[in-house]
């Protein structure tokens, strides 16, 4: 009997290994948008004509940016009609020859760029996604496009959730990530519909998706499983976790079981990481530094020092306490009235307050992006709480900055500075005064072991830049030049002094590292900022 039963459970262990090595990888792959799509699918469309009347006469084109009158709930509503509600709600007339007029009116009403609304996307009824979805379908069995390079399928529409947005993915754009590896998933829901769950990119992965997102035309990514369109990525999903969402059409619940196993299945071990250098920060230190800053503003001028005390290091993140000593927080010497003056004073006030606190730095390796904060933040809540009202009362009693100066909103000389100087700190318009703040970020830990040129976005740029790494004497120095403000084929008008000016605007950082990854030196000339300013920043011990 027991020798039975251990004949079943080396069966039934032999079954299950081969299951598991019968279950196919899930394919998962990030691309992006194809910029202007209505080329392609004005090419398509004509080539359909011929193939495509068991499913309907209509060209593929005439089911883009049309009006569902079900949505108004006018569904016997004559075209006319439509178009007149369409209007009425967008203020501008619903595109015949595709292009995504509703998408574009609410660009501009939110501030957003139209062009790339106009040219991105192409709106679709709901009631249409079917038959759309069958002419696609059967184009792509015609071979009537290149469909080595395409895939077609539904997005999330964030401008008119009354639409559907038909989406184009560029499986060859050079940004493009065809296979992507990840270490583990996790299920969040299945139901008869659909999967949900996450999965943890590899580093290499997770960061060459960064570099896709930040793709200089800014074109949206998606995720494909199975090479099937499924789900936007956004920049936030990617943080230091690198943790992406995921969702898997199914049919029923049993389907989506087995898709879970797939991905399972599909799970591989972290690739073993060689960084450009050793990190150099490691928890317990505390490094000293030497900073001179030339800035136009005069802000903050002359040299002090900086201590930073690590707290958390890793491969993906270091976080770490900022100590600023000596630094003179100067007022501008361009105020012009009571006004500035005021709202001056209190920005160095504030700032003041904020060197007393410390900060809090947090470097994204994978990213290169920077996050500062004070280090006590409730504390410091409390003090710019308390600032505000004594501002108030003091304006009050000194019958100050009380004038009305907008008569919509009812708005006061005072309301107006405290409404600025939440923005101060809100937007981090600080930051751009110390260089300190942004610039240790860790690039021995961003690049790779044998990395030596290249180009990508960088938040310390705010752009995309050229990188180079080369060697000298005392060890590496990693150099940073940004694009310039106003590039060649921008629109803009060649003719205006500003722009001309705007072209020759370039930001860049020269680091130097020791052979054992100990950063010396660092040199920035800013130039993209509002006020200029250039800056050396020395190790002390």
């Amino acid at each position: 009997m027991k020798r039975i039963s251990l004949l079943l459970l080396m069966l039934i262990s032999c079954l299950q290994m081969s299951m598991a090595q019968a279950l196919k990888p899930v394919q998962i792959a990030f691309y992006p948008v194809v910029h202007d799509p209505h080329e392609l699918l004005k090419s398509i469309s004509d080539k359909l004509l011929p193939y495509q009347k068991h499913i309907t006469t209509r060209p593929l084109v005439k089911y883009f940016g049309r009006f569902n009158d079900e949505i108004y709930g006018n569904q016997n509503a004559a075209e006319a009609d439509s178009t007149a509600a369409f209007k009425k709600r967008f203020g501008t007339l619903p595109d015949t020859d595709g292009y995504v007029a509703a998408a574009a009116a609410e660009a501009a009403d939110n501030g957003e760029d139209v062009a790339f609304h106009m040219n991105s996307y192409v709106q679709v009824n709901p009631q249409d996604e079917k038959i759309v979805m069958r002419l696609l379908n059967l184009a792509r069995e015609k071979q009537l496009y290149d469909t080595s390079r395409y895939i077609f399928g539904f997005g999330i529409n964030e401008l008119m959730d009354d639409w559907l947005i038909l989406c184009a993915l560029d499986k060859q754009s050079p940004y493009a990530i065809p296979t992507a590896s990840f270490t583990a998933v996790r299920k969040d829901e299945i139901s008869d519909g659909s999967v949900t769950g996450t999965l943890r990119l590899t580093r290499q992965d997770a960061k060459r998706l960064v570099k896709l997102y930040n793709n200089p035309q800014k074109d949206d990514v998606y995720m494909a499983i199975d090479n099937k369109l499924q789900w936007p990525i956004d920049k936030k999903n990617v943080p230091v976790n690198r943790r992406v969402s995921f969702f898997q059409e199914i049919k029923n619940v049993a389907e989506g079981q087995l898709f879970m196993k797939r991905m399972q299945a599909s799970v591989v071990k972290e690739p073993t990481y060689s960084p450009l250098l050793p990190s150099q920060y490691t928890v317990g230190d505390t490094l000293t530094y030497r900073i001179k800053v030339d800035c136009e503003m005069k802000w903050i001028t002359g040299t002090h020092t900086f201590k930073l005390v690590p707290l958390v290091v890793n491969n993906d993140l270091c976080r770490l306490e900022c100590i600023v000593e000596g630094l003179d927080v100067k007022l501008p010497d361009w105020q012009t009235g009571a006004y500035d003056k005021e709202l001056n004073k209190l920005e160095a006030k504030t700032l003041q307050q904020m060197l007393k606190q410390h900060f809090i730095i947090e470097a994204n390796n994978l990213t290169g992006e920077t996050n500062v904060e004070v280090k006590d933040q409730k504390m410091f809540d409390q003090w710019y709480k308390n600032l505000k009202r004594w501002c108030q009362e003091d304006w009050k009693r000194n019958r100050k900055f009380s004038r009305v100066t907008d008569e919509t909103m009812r708005t006061t000389e005072g309301e107006n500075i405290l409404y600025h100087l939440d923005n101060f700190i809100k937007d981090g318009s600080f930051i751009q005064y110390m260089p300190e703040l942004t610039a240790m970020i860790g690039l021995e830990m961003h690049f790779d072991e044998g990395e030596t040129t290249g180009r990508e976005y960088f938040d310390l740029l705010g752009d995309y830049g050229t990188y180079n790494i080369s060697k000298d004497k005392q060890g590496f120095v990693v150099s940073l030049k940004g694009d310039p403000e106003v590039k060649d084929g921008d629109f803009v008008d060649e003719s205006d002094p500003a722009i001309q000016d705007m072209k020759t605007r370039i930001d860049s950082y020269e680091y130097r590292f020791d052979t054992k990854g100990k950063l010396l030196q660092i040199k920035g000339d800013v130039r993209r900022n509002l006020y200029y300013k250039n800056f050396v920043i020395d190790r002390v011990m």
